[in-house]
């Protein structure tokens, strides 16, 4: 809905629970959501998204505006 907002397309990748065989292990694949260049990770119930990896965040509520800016 938000890239609809700010006139962009996006291309998704829905997220999922990885296990590891064997172990008592798992993994949280986060939703990634590609805008004209970078990759959004997002991650159920909560208020960040990542930018690119885990080094930059944003929050949810930010997020039309940082569209619109790249």
């Amino acid at each position: 809905m938000i890239c609809k907002f700010a006139g962009v397309k996006a291309k998704y990748q829905n997220g999922n629970v990885k296990r590891i065989s064997n172990t008592n292990v798992a993994y949280a694949k986060p939703h990634i959501t590609t805008i004209k260049k970078p990759d959004f990770l997002i991650f159920e119930e909560s208020e960040y998204i990542s930018i690119n990896g885990y080094q930059k965040r944003i929050k949810f509520s930010e997020l039309q505006e940082y569209i619109k800016r790249i």
